[in-house]
This record gives C-alpha cells, sequence and structure tokens, in this order.
C-alpha cells in the first residue's frame, strides 16, 4: 500500500514539473497596457511625488529627483525638509550649489525620521546635508550618498540615533561626515577634508576608510565601539576624547602626530595595527587597557607614561 502511496506522489510531482515552465512564462508577462520599468517606483501610478527643481518638504511621504537641480543663488538651499518621516531618493542626480555662500544641499530643521538616499550633494557654501537641531534631529538615515567639495561639511547630522552607511565624503571645508550622539557610520569613505574625516560624539564607527584628512581621522567625543576602519595619513588617527570606548581591529598608518591618541579612561584598545607615526598609541591619562596591539617603525610605539594596565603588546 505505501508502494501504490508513494508512485502515485511522484506521478503528481511530476505533472507539476511538466506544467511549471508554462505556469511561470504566463506569470511573467503583465497585463496589456501595464506600464514597465526596471523600478517599479517609477510606474505610471508611482505613489511618490517628483522633484525637478528647488523646494521645500512640508508634508510626509516619499520623494525623488527627476533631473540635476542647481539652486540659483549661494544663499540657497536646494531641498529644504521641515517636517517628520521623509523619504528622499536622488535617484542617482545631484544637487549642485553655487560654491559660496551659506547654502546648503539638503537642510533639515529639527525632525524625525528623515531618510536620504542615491545621489550627490556638492559645491555648496554650507554643508552638503545638514540637521541642525542638537535636541530634536532624530533617527536620520544617510545611505549611498556622496558629499563632495561643500565648503563647511559634506555630511553633517546633529541630534540623535542617526545612520550613515555606504556613504563618501571628501574635499569638504570641514568635517567630511559628523553624526551626534548614539550614532552609526558604517561603510563610508571619507577622504581629503580640511577638517575632522569622521567625527561621533558617542555611538559607531564600523568598517569605514578615513585618509588625508587635515586634522584627525576618526574623533570620538564621549564613548563608542571603532572597529575595522582604515585610518592613514590624517595629522592624527583615531582620537578618542572620553571613557568607555573600545578601539579594536583598526588598521591606523602613517598619521603625522599619534596613531591611537587616547584621553580619557576605561577604555580598551586592542587588536590594532599601528605604524610609522610619532605614536603609534599615546595614552594621556590612566585607568586603560591596551592589549595584543602590534605597532612597527613609530617614533615611540606605546607611549604609556601614565600608567596604564596592558598586556600581549609587540612591537617589531
Amino acid at each position: 500500500m505505501k508502494t501504490k502511496t508513494v508512485k502515485v506522489a511522484v506521478g503528481v510531482l511530476a505533472l507539476a514539473l511538466m506544467a511549471l515552465p508554462s505556469i511561470v512564462g504566463q506569470a511573467a508577462d503583465p497585463p496589456q497596457g501595464t506600464p514597465v520599468d526596471s523600478d517599479i517606483g517609477l510606474l505610471a501610478d508611482d505613489p511618490r511625488t517628483a522633484i525637478s527643481a528647488t523646494r521645500t518638504i512640508s508634508s510626509p511621504g516619499s520623494y525623488y529627483l527627476t533631473n540635476d537641480i542647481q539652486t540659483s543663488s549661494g544663499s540657497s538651499n536646494a531641498i529644504h525638509i521641515n517636517t517628520d518621516n521623509v523619504t528622499l531618493d536622488l535617484m542617482g542626480f545631484s544637487l549642485i550649489g553655487r560654491g559660496s555662500g551659506t547654502g546648503n544641499g539638503i537642510l533639515i530643521s529639527g525632525q524625525t525620521n528623515v531618510e536620504i538616499r542615491n545621489g550627490t550633494v556638492r559645491d555648496f557654501g554650507g554643508c552638503g546635508i545638514l540637521e541642525n537641531s542638537t535636541e530634536n534631529g532624530t533617527g536620520h538615515r544617510v545611505i549611498n550618498v556622496r558629499a563632495i567639495f561643500n565648503a563647511k561639511g559634506g555630511i553633517y547630522l546633529d541630534g540623535f540615533d542617526h545612520l550613515v552607511k555606504d556613504s563618501a565624503a571628501l574635499m569638504n571645508g570641514e568635517v567630511g561626515i559628523a553624526a551626534s550622539f548614539q550614532s552609526t557610520v558604517i561603510n563610508s569613505m571619507s577622504s581629503i577634508n580640511l577638517g575632522v574625516g569622521l567625527m561621533c560624539l558617542s555611538g559607531t564607527i564600523s568598517s569605514n576608510t578615513v585618509e588625508l584628512n587635515l586634522m584627525h581621522g576618526i574623533a570620538v567625543a564621549g564613548k563608542g565601539i571603532v572597529t575595522n576602519n582604515t585610518v592613514n595619513d590624517n595629522f592624527e588617527g583615531i582620537y578618542i576624547d572620553g571613557d568607555g570606548s573600545l578601539i579594536k581591529g583598526n588598521y591606523v598608518t602613517e598619521n603625522a602626530e599619534n596613531n591611537i591618541h587616547i584621553n580619557g579612561s576605561h577604555n580598551v584598545i586592542e587588536e590594532n595595527f599601528v605604524y610609522k607615526s610619532n605614536r603609534g598609541i599615546r595614552f594621556e591619562t590612566g585607568g586603560n587597557f591596551y592589549i595584543n596591539n602590534r605597532a612597527s617603525e613609530n617614533s615611540f610605539d606605546y607611549s604609556n607614561t601614565a600608567g596604564n594596565n596592558n598586556g600581549g603588546n609587540v612591537s617589531f
């Protein structure tokens, strides 16, 4: 009886597999008259709002660019967002300033839950992207954005709980990427900026490339997790000016003054490679722990006059 049941099941399965190509082919063909595009968001019934010129966004919703947008004057913002719950897709286009003045590419004024993605903000006299409220700006996301040649900063987010991911800040006049309290910056690049490359007051900084900035490569003013970053050829590599941070697994080389500089206590510095600087790891304060780091060709591999606990560190 069991053999007969198995044979019936196999026969049904075989019939289903024979019919599958025709079923799939039918499902793949859209109904006649339906507009087709590789980006489903560009269908004729797109629920998003198109933007083709400078504007203020005052209603929650999803918006997208249809072309490059350049401001008419140096004092103008290309996009001003003054409402919560906005998604702005740059669609690969650019917001372009006049190279001077005070205008920003995207100005956010103390809002919550704004996402900006997929494009470039460049040549503004202010910042490429700016959230200017230290108290109310919360939960923004900047994903796959390039901020280039902005006079004040590339991506600058005051407030709390922001995310910057897969983005790049290059050749900006001051800070490259700044995200305030409890924020995360991951898989991004910040290079050739005239100030700090990448800065958080507190949060997570992981898997970024930070090079050739005229001040600190990475700076944390409070407590942070700084892991697996590449930090090369800045004035100073990683600067921790607070308590309770973990600095682990970073590749920090040829920064002019210090590769890793600790000015706080209860920090753990672990498994970093520091190469060819004035000081490999410099402590200004006590109460820290450093372990299993590797240092080579620094003038002073480990500058530990404050008597911090250590173990397993190697110079070679």
